[in-house]
């Protein structure tokens, strides 16, 4: 009797370990979990994909659309692998009655390639678990802006449309000025941003080794610099991406020091003559990179991104570069 007590207690041990592999799989932190953003209740799930740790929120009376954040640039000294990703920017989505997800990556730096995976593949893994009955939307913030362009002009299949905040669209540019900048002296930066009336970072000092850091990250994302890897840096970057077909809107910070807004004059150019002007919409706005009255208004910017993806038609709205 004894034997056949042991047997049973070791067969059920053996079930529970495969079943507790599984949940470690699938949550690695914890079961799904019940919790309120001050205005709505949701569940939380996190779930770990090759390594990325994925956030998954369903608000309780979900209306079966899906919102994918792509969070954006975190040096590899400063990435937490237990953080949870856009945080605060998720509630907005969830007090609307839109789920979200969210990967951190599974690693910092300027991992373009990478994030682009580990969204999709949290993407596919929520579309697959999850009773996703509405529309699939992109929202991505400064690098995850890119990742969020990028994404969704390869898997027009896969999502219904795109919000890029303050996103690259030339990493070549990118790290060419960031190399720039970082060897002008203080004075020289002071008055450069004057003539850009851009804010002058208030330790330059710090701001010159940001610099030197992204940039260091951004070739070893391409393997080298521009000039050592041209087409590397093609495949990041929205600016050689451009054969949308789902609508797009990007916010423009005109007084954005990290992401010129020439840069995104010169995008908007390339999209209009790719012939895709009708699908990518531009959203400017008087401020500076990823500032807080620019994230607050991320729900304005869906609501119109949804109208045009529910009708076919935008909203009447003003895009310009050159008078704003």
């Amino acid at each position: 009797m004894k034997i056949k007590t042991a047997i049973g207690v070791l067969i059920l041990l053996i079930i529970v370990a495969a079943s507790a592999t599984v949940l470690i799989q699938a949550s690695p932190n914890s079961p799904a979990a019940q919790r309120t953003t001050g205005t709505a209740w949701y569940t939380e799930t996190r779930v770990s994909l090759d390594g990325a740790l994925g956030v998954i929120r369903v608000p309780q009376g979900w209306n079966g659309s899906l919102v994918v954040l792509c969070r954006d640039y975190v040096a590899q000294s400063d990435f937490d692998p237990f953080a949870v990703p856009l945080d605060r920017e998720s509630e907005m989505w969830l007090n609307r009655g839109v789920a979200t997800a969210a990967s951190n990556y599974g690693e910092g730096g300027m991992c373009i390639q990478r994030a682009m995976s580990a969204t999709y593949q949290l993407t596919r893994y929520v579309a697959e678990n999850y009773n996703v009955t509405g529309k699939v939307y992109l929202v991505g913030i400064s690098m995850g802006g890119s990742v969020a362009l990028l994404l969704g002009e390869r898997y027009p299949d896969v999502y219904d449309g795109v919000i890029d905040v303050c996103g690259p669209k030339d990493y070549a540019e990118q790290y060419m000025t960031k190399i720039l900048w970082a060897s002008m002296s203080s004075t020289d930066i002071e008055e450069a941003f004057a003539v850009m009336d851009l804010a002058v970072p208030s330790d330059i000092n710090a701001f010159r080794v940001a610099l030197l850091q992204s940039a260091n990250d951004i070739a070893a994302e391409c393997g080298g610099s521009p000039d050592e890897n041209p087409a590397a840096y093609q495949r990041i970057s929205p600016r050689y991406n451009l054969d949308f077909q789902i609508p797009v809107i990007y916010i423009v910070a005109t007084h954005d020091s990290e992401v010129l807004v020439a840069q995104n004059y010169e995008f908007y150019i390339a999209v209009r003559d790719a012939g895709k002007g009708d699908l990518v919409h531009v959203s400017p706005t008087p401020l500076g990179h990823l500032d807080e009255n620019t994230i607050a208004n991320l729900p304005n910017a869906f609501g119109a991104l949804a109208h045009r993806v529910e009708t076919g038609r935008w909203l009447p709205t003003v895009v310009c570069f050159l008078s704003c």
